[in-house]
């Protein structure tokens, strides 16, 4: 017989305890009958509040959907012109396609007083649609395309650094001037960088091993 680890089942069982005591205090302060609310729980019933306890308890191991890699600082800019920076032919980046809701949704914005600022580095632990990340990331979600630009100005031509070059996206995600928000994404190909926007409520989603930026 293999030999029990004894301080580890004594560890559990105080684990065990406390969380029953928690659980009873709570009870209480509700004005449940203690010993009704057991009972209940060897009921049809009371297997599918356990279902939810376990559902609860699996998201709280569950590792994050986005893995921080690092922040990186990108410059600010007083007026932003999309249209004048995200054009094929552009002198500074090379950009070799332009999708056409990208064009549509953002050929005419433009973005003002745009202050400095750190962009979250994240990468995507496994394949996901947008909501799930939109989730995660909440408040911190809504970039700009200046700032989105200024990490393609220090690639301009594939070159090693921040984002991406091997074929997989850098997504950030950018509100167009009617406040809908698109999945906006650069990914390098061997002519230069192709740049578009997705629905983030289309059926597509992302791979593993895709970046994230966000505020």
């Amino acid at each position: 017989m293999a030999k029990k680890d004894v301080p580890a089942i004594v560890s559990a069982m105080g684990v065990l305890l406390s969380l029953v005591v928690t659980l009873v205090a709570n009870l209480k302060e509700r004005g449940v009958d203690i010993g009704a609310a057991f009972y209940k729980l060897g009921t049809a019933d009371g297997e599918l509040v356990l279902e939810k306890i376990a559902d609860l308890m699996a998201g709280l191991i569950k590792p994050p959907l986005l893995k921080l890699l690092r922040t990186v600082s990108v410059g600010g800019a007083e007026r932003f012109v999309v249209a004048d920076h995200f054009k094929v032919g552009n002198d500074k980046v090379k950009i070799n396609w332009i999708g056409d809701n990208f064009k549509s949704r953002f050929g005419k914005k433009i973005e003002r007083a745009i202050r400095p600022a750190k962009l979250a580095v994240q990468e995507l632990g496994e394949a996901s649609l947008d909501a799930p990340i939109l989730a995660e990331l909440g408040e911190r979600a809504e970039t700009s395309l200046a700032h989105f630009w200024a990490l393609l100005l220090q690639q301009p031509n594939g070159e090693a650094g921040t984002l991406l070059t091997n074929g997989r996206a850098n997504v950030c995600y950018v509100d167009d001037d009617e406040g809908v928000r698109w999945a906006v994404l650069a990914v390098w190909g061997d002519d230069g960088w192709c740049v578009r926007a997705d629905s983030v409520r289309g059926p597509g989603g992302w791979g593993a091993g895709y970046q994230v930026f966000s505020r």
